[in-house]
């Protein structure tokens, strides 16, 4: 998989965490600077935003890894972000699916009726920001244990993450800017 360049990315990400000392704050940084990003790409047609999407969590991946001592390259970072998602039960992959194939519809049903576009968005961004939040703080507790986490610990953190990224994304949206 060829990762697109990501450097603006990144430096928004690390300027997030700017003036943190302690590791938690500086990850939980870069990883609400990802979350914030990839919620606004919910706007995006969708050609766009799968690729925007994988960068900016290849970029949160290498960037937590690196708090952590941990080195990885963007090829490293996508394989652990396939690794996470691979965790996950059938079930809750076809879910993303389905609510990423509606959003879609509903942003494209938009063109026609505004009030479409503007659910398929925020769905969209709901779905985005939760899965990079559960990315996020999955690929933190993977660093923080010595990459030592296997597939069901794995499953159980990003599915504990991926629920508690729903309620943030979601109170973020309806706080508004």
């Amino acid at each position: 998989m060829d990762i697109p360049d990501q450097s603006w990315v990144s430096r928004k990400m690390q300027d997030a965490a700017i003036g943190l000392d302690d590791p938690d704050a500086q990850s939980r940084a870069v990883i609400f600077s990802a979350v914030a990003i990839n919620t606004g790409m919910g706007a995006v047609p969708f050609g766009i935003n799968v690729v925007s999407f994988i960068s900016v969590d290849v970029a949160m991946v290498v960037l937590v890894g690196s708090i952590y001592g941990c080195h990885y390259t963007n090829e490293q970072a996508a394989q652990l972000i396939k690794q996470i998602l691979g965790s996950v039960t059938l079930s809750t992959g076809a879910y993303f699916l389905v609510a990423k194939l509606f959003a879609e519809s509903a942003k494209a049903g938009g063109a026609a009726v505004l009030p479409f576009y503007v659910m398929g968005m925020s769905l969209d961004g709901l779905l985005c920001g939760s899965i990079t939040y559960a990315i996020g703080f999955t690929s933190r507790t993977f660093f923080k244990r010595e990459m030592d986490l296997s597939k069901s610990e794995m499953r159980r953190e990003f599915k504990k993450h991926y629920r508690d990224g729903k309620r943030h994304t979601k109170n973020s949206e309806e706080d508004g800017p």
